[in-house]
């Protein structure tokens, strides 16, 4: 990259662009001259003209013959060679230089008589002169009648050239220092790398040799063997010498350290230039420059300028890429040692690996890692070896460090740390990681070379300290994470697992299996407590312990008991000697084994303990310990919450049975069927092997058979104990539940119930009495083929039961009677309403039977239209009390045996209306009305009493209608006989549409023909029920 700034540039050129300028006016004055005008060929010109013309010219100008003598000159002439006018004449132009220069002088001569007229820059050294000069001549040759004659001009091109020289140095110069910049950029810093490219820096400086002074290194280039090693161990004091400025100062303002260079080089005649290269007024590098045989020109000194600040621009390059160098060390180092973090789980692990990678990226001789945790030192060569340092010496080191500081030890360093170095250490670090202000350990790190380290290097270690403490604190608290989360791990599994058990002993049996798996154990065992007895029931074991699991024990004087007591876990030594193990089992304890035991407690309640064994050279420890219990803890929430679910689904099957036998209480008032659903409830949820149900008979003063359910054999039926005598009696006498564990050794159950020990082959029953309003109803009996004995809330749903059966026996019972009180009163209103109609038939003189004859056919047509049910019982009243309101019609008007007169009939039309009186305010007659009082309305609205139309008249009376008609012709009257079942027929198929429905015209004409005569039909037509089905 050229970093060569073009600013600096004029102070380079300046001097040289002067001196142009300066020639370039001095040319264009000698272009005016009047003379060059006619130069070219002047007609007239001739030697006496051109001899009186140059002596009046203002610049150098002459005039030569041909063997180059002087004719005639201007006074500048003669000002320019230096040499008096009356010397001039005649002499030879080669008189007046140096024989070095005749050679010059001589070639442009020659080049003239050929070329006619030439223009050249011929060096000069006139005699006498005290330095080399240059000359821009222009000579034409003239042909004149004299001969042949030169004719020149001249001027002093001396700073014309030496400008020319400058520039071509300049670039060369700059292209020297753009590759010294870039030899920097590529990371050149010692003599070997810089001397190509600072050699030719030194050369166009007109130098002879330089110095670079930088903060880490010197750089010396054709400097004296003896003065180059001088200047290299004079590094530092020459550098503090060097006053920091902007600007070059030479020898006279740094005499202190003129007189230190002159010392070094042994002479006075020292010639040199220091350049400071401050960096943002900070004190970076200095450069200097020397000549031992000539002083400095001006010229060059001025390019000093240029070349200080390219050279500071250099250095600052320098040092932006070592700094940006050494922070990707830096930052290599700390990622490496994040990346190892990453890697390894425990600080032991990352120390043992962060050795070899700190030794490589330190560049480090031996490095050592002592930890606080375990006090183990890790090396390189052996990444296990003990801490090879007395504790004296540690504590000697953590107060030489204390509170994170870094020492750093160099060569005879007085430190009292030294004495721990290695013989072959020239420097040696010591760092102390820290973790929130607390140490982690601390490393020890020497080299075999002196280190220079800096302040930022001590930023490095600072950081990388604070790197390895947070790390190994990370990787502690990791540690610490793993555990927990290996316990909340088995708080998962145990906890999945256990709401998947089915069983107490089966949640049990997964819980100490898993405890033992998670401590990587094999000995263990859980016992659960029973309030009712005091006893501890082995439910699991595992290893030893379960040659002591067979048999329920005692909670008083075990380790077991003190547990259960006290609510806290127990830590035994050894079992074998502690003096709570129960003594009757000590022997039998294996000897070098202790453990612990746990309970199984959620909240305040304990449901058993768990004992875990292990041999004396493998201890618990405190961790493990609290995973144990914590599991115990899980264990017994689970067990507690799978008895409140069995409690609570017992207890849903107990609703949903009482729920049952409700609903069978209520929607049915079958007696057996709600006993037998009672007895299949409680079967199921006791899982007795039979059951019954006993009605008590108060008459007989005995139990009868009521339900059973279970039994082999119909022997249950037979029995009818006394009140006296039998179980059931006495629970139903005493008004509690009995319960007899063994039937066979009752008395009174083999005295009264022999055959059901023969056959039924019973061992335990329950006997409850069943009550309701303080009256006997019955007793519950149940049986098992098994000793049994049932828990107390089982015993309280069994007389929850028992409260219902006695409820659905006296309710069946009440219904049993209130129906038979209602069919009695059913027949009694039945009876009353016939012999009505009977009474009827013989004040109206009517044929015997007309009222059962059209009761029995408007039921069977009302039937062949559709209507069932209760309607059917209606309109069998409504038909035996059709005429019920001619009762209050007077005798003469209907026993009067011929016409009636209209005042009569109008009177005979009332009997409707009357019956409707006489009826509706009887409840259980109301619906029965309709046929009474309008069976005389017709379908054409002529009828009475109100004139009803079409379907305005009930269905019922619409029926009776064609019935009473029918009836009514078929019959002889005492004022006429009755007609022809043919006439008849005619005459109702005619008033269809009419008087009559013509539907229920329909109908009756297929239920009835005239071959039937005055017969009511028994049954149906086939074409009439097809119609029905239909429907």
């Amino acid at each position: 990259m050229n970093i060569l700034p073009k600013v600096e540039t004029p102070y380079i050129m300046a001097y040289a662009n002067r001196l142009l300028a300066r020639m370039h006016h001095v040319l264009h004055a000698t272009k005016a001259l009047p003379w060059l005008a006619f130069a070219a060929s002047p007609p007239s010109l001739s030697l006496d003209t051109l001899r009186q013309l140059i002596p009046t010219l203002p610049g150098v100008a002459f005039l030569l013959d041909e063997e180059a003598r002087l004719i005639a000159w201007s006074p500048a002439t003669a000002e320019l060679l230096q040499t008096p006018p009356e010397t001039l004449a005649a002499a030879p132009v080669f008189a007046f230089f140096a024989p070095r220069c005749h050679e010059n002088v001589q070639r442009a001569l020659q080049r003239a008589r050929q070329e006619g007229a030439i223009q050249a820059v011929v060096e000069i050294f006139p005699e006498g002169a005290e330095t080399l000069r240059f000359l821009r001549l222009h000579l034409k040759r003239y042909a004149l009648r004299e001969g042949n004659y030169f004719v020149g001009t001249a001027h002093d091109a001396t700073a014309e050239h030496f400008a020319r020289e400058w520039h071509t140095r300049s670039t060369a110069l700059y292209e020297a220092l753009d590759a010294f910049v870039q030899a920097i950029e590529n990371g050149a810093r010692n003599t070997t790398d810089l001397e190509p490219t600072l050699a030719p820096i030194i050369t166009h400086l007109g130098a002879e040799g330089a110095v670079l002074f930088t903060p880490t290194a010197v750089v010396t280039v054709n400097i004296p063997d003896r003065m180059a090693e001088q200047l290299h161990s004079q590094h530092t004091h020459l550098f503090t010498l060097a006053d920091i400025c902007t600007d070059t100062r030479l020898r006279a303002e740094h005499a202190d350290l003129a007189a230190t260079l002159d010392a070094l080089v042994n002479t006075t005649q020292q010639r040199y230039v220091i350049l400071p290269l401050s960096i943002h007024d900070a004190e970076s590098a200095l450069i200097l420059f020397y000549a031992a045989e000539k002083r400095f020109t001006s010229a060059e000194q001025a390019a000093w300028y240029a070349t200080r600040r390219v050279l500071r621009r250099a250095v600052q390059v320098g040092i932006i890429l070592d700094t940006a160098a050494r922070q990707l060390r830096d930052l290599t180092i700390l990622y490496q040692v994040h990346s190892l973090a990453q890697e390894h789980a425990s600080p032991e692990s990352l120390a043992r690996h962060l050795i070899p990678t700190l030794t490589a990226l330190l560049g480090a001789h031996h490095v050592r890692f002592y930890l606080y945790t375990n006090q183990k030192c890790i090396c390189q060569a052996d990444a296990t070896t003990e801490c090879n340092l007395p504790e004296t010496a540690l504590s000697l080191i953590e107060n030489q460090i204390a509170g994170g500081r870094t020492r750093i030890l160099q060569g005879d360093n007085l430190d009292p740390l030294r004495q721990f170095c290695s013989s072959e250490s020239c420097s040696t670090l010591v760092l102390q990681p820290l973790s929130n202000n607390h140490p982690v350990g601390f490393l020890w790190v020497e080299f075999t070379h002196p280190q220079p380290w800096t302040p930022n290097d001590q930023i490095l270690f600072s950081t990388l300290g604070q790197t390895i403490g947070g790390t190994i604190a990370n990787l502690h608290l990791l540690r610490q994470t793993e555990s927990r989360l290996r316990v909340l791990e088995s708080v998962h599994h145990v906890s999945r697992a256990l709401r998947e058990a089915q069983s107490a002993e089966e949640l049990l049996e997964y819980l100490l299996e898993h405890v033992l798996q998670t401590l990587h154990i094999n000995t263990g065992s859980i016992w659960l407590y029973n309030e009712e007895d005091d006893q501890m029931y082995p439910i699991a074991a595992r290893g030893w312990l379960e040659a002591f699991s067979q048999s329920p024990v005692s909670a008083h004087g075990t380790i077991g008991g003190l547990v259960l007591a006290h609510k806290q876990t127990i830590v035994a030594e050894e079992f074998r000697t502690d003096p709570r193990t129960n003594p009757n089992l000590r022997d039998r304890v294996p000897p070098n084994w202790g453990g612990l035991c746990i309970p199984l407690r959620h909240d305040e309640h304990v449901e058993g303990v768990m004992y875990l064994a292990v041999p004396n050279e493998r201890r618990l420890t405190e961790e493990e310990i609290l995973i144990a219990e914590t599991l115990a803890e899980i264990g017994a929430t689970a067990l507690n919450r799978m008895r409140l679910h069995q409690e609570t689904q017992q207890r849903v099957r107990q609703l949903e049975a009482l729920r049952t036998i409700d609903r069978a209480i209520t929607g049915s008032m079958d007696l057996h069927l709600i006993l037998k659903v009672i007895l299949d409830h409680l079967i199921q949820y006791t899982q007795a092997d039979a059951a019954l149900v006993s009605l008590y008979n108060a008459n007989a003063n005995l139990l009868e058979f009521g339900v059973g359910q279970g039994f082999y054999s119909y022997g249950i039926r037979t029995l009818t104990p006394h009140l006296s005598e039998g179980l059931a009696l006495k629970a139903l006498h005493q008004h509690r539940m009995l319960f007899v564990k063994t039937l066979a050794e009752d008395e009174t159950f083999t005295r009264t119930s022999q055959v059901l020990l023969e056959n039924e082959h019973l061992v335990s029953g329950y006997f409850v009495p069943l009550y309701a309003k303080g009256a006997p109803k019955g007793v519950l009996e149940l049986y098992f083929r098994r000793p049994t004995t049932l828990p107390s809330d089982t015993l309280e749903f069994i007389e929850t039961v028992a409260q219902q059966a006695a409820i659905a026996i006296e309710t069946a019972q009440l219904f049993e009677d209130l129906q038979r009180s209602n069919v009695e009163l059913s027949l009694a209103y039945d009876a009353t309403i016939e012999g009505w109609a009977r009474a009827l038939e013989l004040r109206d003189e009517e044929t015997e039977g007309h009222s059962q004859r059209v009761t029995e056919m408007t039921l069977l047509l009302a039937r062949a239209m559709g209507i069932q049910g209760e309607d059917l019982v209606h309109i069998r009243r409504g038909a035996l009390l059709h005429d019920i309101g001619k009762m209050g019609i007077p005798d003469s008007i209907l026993l009067k045996p011929g016409p009636l007169t209209d005042e009569e009939w109008e009177i005979m039309r009332q009997h409707p209306v009357l019956a409707y009186k006489l009826l509706s305010p009887i409840p259980f007659l109301r619906p029965a009305l309709d046929i009474p009082y309008c069976h005389h309305e017709k379908w054409d609205g002529t009828g009475y009493p109100r004139g009803l139309k079409g379907e305005d008249i009930p269905l019922a009376a619409r029926i009776f209608a064609v019935v009473d008609v029918w009836d009514a012709l078929l019959s002889d009257r005492p004022y006429r006989k009755g007609w022809p079942p043919e006439k008849v027929y005619a005459f109702i198929q005619e008033q269809a549409g009419k008087h009559f429905d013509p539907k229920v015209v329909d109908v009756f004409l297929k239920l009835w023909t005239p071959d039937m005569g005055h017969t009511v039909p028994t049954e149906l037509p086939l074409e009439i029920l097809e119609a029905m089905a239909k429907r």
